[in-house]
């Protein structure tokens, strides 16, 4: 088995399993256009809300991809600890929050500092190029398939 165990949160132990989540990714390389880059990347996509049932299917279509190994080597983030705890804040004040809605929510914590960047305020910013790398990583984008050219 390629069972590891990774952590111990409250007496439970949390387990990683590399099978399972190659499985995963070759899912999501087949159901999108999301490819992994070999760095630290945060993929986040939305779920079915409406379900009844224990398990919520998983939408394939659009999401939020963020590489955080780009942010931190472009000095836009301090950790990988304070992005996690601006997502969690999001969801925190409103647990139905859409892709959309947190993709603004995060633009918004880093848009004055963008607006800034944007009018050459901040010494050593290369202006609007700043401002856009400082945005984009929070865009929702279409990652899903789209319509079959044939």
């Amino acid at each position: 088995s390629d069972k590891k165990e990774v952590a111990k949160i409250d007496g439970a132990s949390w387990y990683y399993f590399q099978a399972h989540y190659s499985a995963f990714e070759e899912e999501l390389e087949k159901r999108t256009k999301w490819k992994p880059t070999g760095e630290c990347e945060l993929l986040i996509l939305s779920v079915a809300s409406n379900s009844t049932e224990g398990d919520a299917p998983i939408s394939f279509d659009d999401g939020i991809t963020i590489n955080i190994s780009e942010l931190i080597a472009d000095g836009l983030i301090s950790s990988i600890s304070r992005l996690f705890y601006n997502i969690f804040n999001v969801f925190r004040d409103n647990p139905d929050t859409t892709l959309h809605e947190l993709s603004n929510r995060l633009a918004q914590k880093n848009g004055e500092r963008a607006v800034l960047d944007f009018l050459g305020v901040i010494p050593g910013s290369s202006g609007p190029i700043t401002a856009y790398k400082r945005l984009k990583p929070y865009a929702v984008k279409v990652i899903g398939p789209g319509p079959d050219p044939t």
